[in-house]
This record gives C-alpha cells, structure tokens and sequence, in this order.
C-alpha cells in the first residue's frame, strides 16, 4: 500500500469517528459533502447538464466531450440512504461513464430521514423508466451503483422485473449495502481495518431510512430477494470492508438463483475505493475491469 493510501485511510478515520458518534446532524452532513464536492477538481473533457426524470426528479449528466455514443449509464449513488448527491458522485460517474463509452446520468433521489423506504426506489425506478420513454433503449443502458446506490441499484432492478419492464443490458455494484439487517460476519472481522465505515452508524441509517419497515424485506435487502432474470452483475469490494460479507453473500445469492455473476474482491481495499483515483492504484483498475465486463455485455455502440 502507497503512502498517499495509508494516509488516506487515516484521514477516513475521522469520518468514521463523526457518524459513530453522530456528531454532525445529517442534513448538515450533506450540506457540507456538496459543498465540499463542488470545489473538487473536475477533468478538463468533463461536461455536465441538469435535467429532470419523470417531471420531478432532479437529475445530472455528465459525460465525456470526446465521446459520442448510445449508451448510457445510469448511476445511483451511496450515501447511506441518507447523504450523497449527483454532485458528490460526478467525477466516479464520469469515469466509469468514460470507460465504458457512455454518458452518465445521476438521479437526486429522495433521501431520509424526510423519505424513507421504499422512496428511493420508487424515484430509481420512474427515473429508469423515463429514459425508456425518451426513446433510450434498454440494451443500451448499464445500471450501476456504490454502497447503499449499491442495494439501490439491486432493488430497482428487481422492481423493474416485477413489473415487466425492459431490463439494462449488465450491471455492476461497488461495495454494495444490501443485508439492512447488518448480519454480515464482516462487521465483527473488519471492524478494526475499515477505516470509513463502522457498524453503529450502519445500524442507525438502516434504522432512519426503514422507519419501522422490516429489514429483511426483500427490497430492502436484496440478499433475500429473488434475483432470477436480471441481467449479469459484476460486484467489486475491498477486502478491509465491514460490508464485504455484504458482496460475497449478493454473488452467492446471484449465483443460486442463476444470475450471471462475477465478483472481485480487492486486497487491503476501503469501502468505495474505486472515488479515490488519484490515491489507489488499484481503482484505475477497478474501473477498467468495470469498461471489460460491460464490454462484453454491450457492444460500443
């Protein structure tokens, strides 16, 4: 491990210690990771443009000027449910959108505590389908997701073959939260080498966005849902993660109901690695792997 990502993981600690402790209210919390996130650099081939889904969800297209293609990607972002926005997430969006020649578009869905569950879901997928309506095909969208966009992404593509709608051509998930029951072996082992996450503030954002749903609803936690019929996964984790029970227990339930599944499990690797580019060697990589998988999934249009 690199000096910078030893001393990343160190600064990460502090913001472990913040949500333990619930030192920073939530909605301050996110106030302050957008404005911070606006000040970050962006790359110079980078374009963005606002738009709205479905009439009321705010949206974000970022997308690369020297490419011209078909394909989208549509991107739901972590945050625990919780905090997170288009504009925290442009810059993965946009790299991963980059890779695998595609525009990128991040939908600003509801959030609790002021939305709860299945809120979040519902916005996804209105979202996804008012992009069919505008006339994208479903063979050209890619679903993706980080930590709790993760699950999301899962769940909405459940809902999306429940109700018989056109399911995206592949999908990938990054350190996906998808046990809100916080059940997984991980959280015990782990617990002293994540430097981002920890259970306690796990168990609360569970317990705000539920709001006195079960957490063992399938939606909720897709570990426990019929993943028959969606489309080829790749999942990629870190292996310091306290979710990465999370991910190994996603791929085996993909597998057992017969879903195309690959999984990649990054040694010594913190909970979305793959934001940290210009730190983590191996999140180049990651998102290369990510440009491969839906290659072979979705031709380059």
């Amino acid at each position: 491990m690199s000096l910078m990502s030893f001393a990343l993981k160190n600064a990460l600690s502090l913001s472990r210690v913040i949500f333990a402790r619930d030192i920073i209210p939530r909605k301050v919390g996110k106030e302050v990771l957008d404005s911070y996130a606006r000040f970050v650099p962006v790359p110079e081939t980078l374009r963005m443009q606002e738009d709205t889904l479905a009439g009321e969800i705010p949206a974000l297209w970022v997308w690369d000027r020297l490419i011209d293609g078909t394909k989208v990607l549509y991107y739901l972002h972590g945050g625990g449910y919780h905090l997170g926005s288009p504009i925290t997430h442009r810059n993965l969006a946009y790299r991963i959108a980059s890779t695998i020649k595609a525009r990128a578009i991040i939908p600003d869905y509801r959030k609790a505590p002021l939305h709860t569950f299945p809120a979040p879901i519902e916005d996804a997928v209105r979202g996804y389908e008012a992009l069919l309506n505008r006339g994208i095909r479903p063979e050209d969208i890619v679903i993706g997701g980080d930590s709790a966009g993760g699950g999301l992404a899962i769940a909405t593509l459940i809902s999306l073959r429940d109700r018989k709608l056109p399911l995206p051509a592949s999908s990938f998930v990054l350190s996906p939260w998808v046990d809100l029951e916080c059940k997984g072996e991980s959280t015990d082992y782990n617990a002293s080498l994540d430097p981002w996450l920890n259970l306690y503030a796990i168990k609360e954002f569970s317990r705000s966005y539920l709001n006195g749903t079960d957490p063992a609803h399938p939606l909720a936690s897709p570990i426990n849902a019929d993943l028959s019929g969606l489309p080829p996964l790749l999942i990629q984790v870190g292996s310091h993660e306290i979710l990465l029970d999370d991910s190994k227990r996603l791929h085996a339930r993909a597998k057992e109901c017969g879903l195309e599944s690959k999984i990649t499990i990054w040694d010594e690797m913190i909970h979305v690695f793959q934001a940290f580019q210009a730190v983590f060697p191996e999140a180049k990589l990651a998102v290369a792997e990510i440009g491969e998988f839906v290659e072979q999934m979705v031709p380059v249009s």
